[in-house]
């Protein structure tokens, strides 16, 4: 492994999630490009959150 710092860090990514749940945002998915320093929030219910495991659970139930 390099003997470099991370672009983003994991305190970084906290302080982001933390920030979107502060303005009352669920968040839905998160996605980070370490290559160009970016941490992508996505909320519930956007076209890009897949739904994930939960909406799966949800499903088996029905």
């Amino acid at each position: 492994m390099a003997g470099r710092s991370a672009i983003i860090t994991q305190a970084e990514i906290a302080r982001t999630v933390k920030a979107v749940a502060a303005a009352g945002v669920i968040v839905g998915r998160i996605e980070v490009d370490h290559r160009n320093g970016k941490v992508m929030v996505w909320p519930v219910g956007t076209p890009d959150d897949d739904g994930g495991i939960d909406a799966m659970i949800d499903g088996i139930g029905r």
